[in-house]
């Protein structure tokens, strides 16, 4: 089988991405996605209906049509998107908002911090709510609903050229907009109550912080642990944090698909028993996924780690079905699911990053590796390992 035909997620991905890209930077009506992908399907219909000898004569009708179809579904995804977050320079009124706050609050020097999301009618905008440093609101939980009067504003774009985007970073996560609240400004409409894997992922993260508190002396110790260990930063001391940054080693403390990679490969030599029992295949794959997502999403799912969640439950399912799978056409298709939920992404420094870093290890380590030749197999190991650094950083 030809190698191209091994990889139809790479000749798929830039069609894909040239649709959220083109919806990006010059949005066009929902409406109009909606026609566009009435005309792309048109021509495949067409196609169908010919013989197979005007079939063969029009051979590259299918392909074009196909590569259209992608440019429109990418762009209808982005819509969607930008559907439900609202122009991110909307002015909206001073108002009564029902807020449901969306995450766990984090404590800034001056403030709390939470992402919420405001309901309007039947729409819905997402924003950083920042509250005075009072314990009352700590008592709001993940999952609450609050009603309040505020007036969303939106984020205002660096003041100084080459400063830190605060507006498109936190475009990247679809948020668009900041509130402030003060404390008898809300009136409480519902406690948060985390159902299912909600419930799940709050139970188990507590339950790993517990034990790492009681097995580990010293609170800043115990900080830096669970901040290395599952992402957990509230109990980071602040003044190591800043010292990570200063020096430029803050990646050291963040979980990453270098994390997951580890984990993954600990439970496929966990499982190896079950791997060569036909009647088992299907039990080992699914334990695996499922101890793979359980960890990315107690550590917080960020795109690097749900990139190689993605691409090893892309695996294990090949395995199971007797399909090998080919690394690049897995990374490609990570990316094309990833930003199907989320193409906002795609501008994202951290996810470029990780797909840069895994390609150039996945096209430039052979040929590195093949650079030097060791007899002794400590140095061969040596070698593989720096060969794998230095292919990582051509991209990056």
């Amino acid at each position: 089988m030809p190698r191209w035909k091994q990889i139809p997620f790479v000749r798929l991905l830039p069609a894909f991405l040239a649709g959220i890209l083109l919806q990006w930077y010059q949005p066009v009506s929902l409406s109009l996605i909606s026609r566009g992908l009435f005309l792309a399907l048109l021509p495949l219909l067409l196609f169908a209906l010919l013989r197979p000898g005007r079939q063969f004569q029009f051979r590259w009708l299918p392909v074009l049509a196909m590569h259209s179809l992608l440019v429109i579904i990418g762009a209808w995804v982005m819509a969607l998107q930008q559907g439900q977050n609202g122009s991110p320079d909307a002015h909206l009124p001073e108002s009564v908002y029902p807020i449901l706050l969306e995450r766990d609050w984090k404590q800034g020097p001056k403030s709390y911090k939470n992402q919420v999301r405001l309901w309007q009618k039947n729409q819905s905008t997402r924003a950083w709510l920042y509250t005075p440093k009072d314990s009352a609101f700590l008592q709001l939980t993940r999952g609450s609903w609050i009603q309040a009067r505020v007036s969303p504003r939106p984020i205002s774009p660096p003041a100084n050229p080459g400063s830190f985007d605060y507006k498109t970073y936190s475009l990247h996560q679809g948020i668009t907009h900041q509130v402030y609240l003060k404390t008898d400004q809300y009136q409480l409409l519902q406690k948060g109550n985390p159902v299912g894997l909600s419930r799940l992922l709050d139970y188990c993260r507590q339950r790993v912080l517990e034990i790492m508190r009681q097995a580990i002396p010293g609170k800043q110790e115990a900080g830096l642990a669970e901040a290395l260990l599952i992402g957990y930063k509230d109990d980071l001391d602040k003044e190591m944090e800043t010292i990570y940054a200063q020096t430029g080693v803050v990646h050291i403390i963040a979980i990453s698909g270098m994390h997951l990679g580890l984990i993954y490969g600990l439970l496929l030599l966990l499982f190896k028993p079950l791997k060569n029992h036909p009647q088992a295949k299907w039990v080992r794959a699914l334990l695996i996924i499922a101890a793979l997502w359980l960890f990315s999403l107690l550590a917080g799912a960020s795109p690097s780690v749900l990139r190689s969640a993605v691409m090893f439950t892309a695996i294990l399912f090949g395995e199971a079905i007797h399909r090998k799978g080919n690394a690049i056409n897995s990374l490609a298709f990570a990316a094309f699911a990833l930003l199907c939920y989320q193409p906002y992404w795609l501008g994202d420094i951290g996810f470029q990053l990780s797909f840069a870093a895994v390609l150039s290890i996945l096209v430039f380590y052979p040929l590195v590796y093949r650079l030097f030749y060791f007899k002794q197999k400590w140095m061969d190991a040596f070698w593989k390992l720096n060969a794998v650094t230095l292919s990582a950083q051509v991209l990056t």
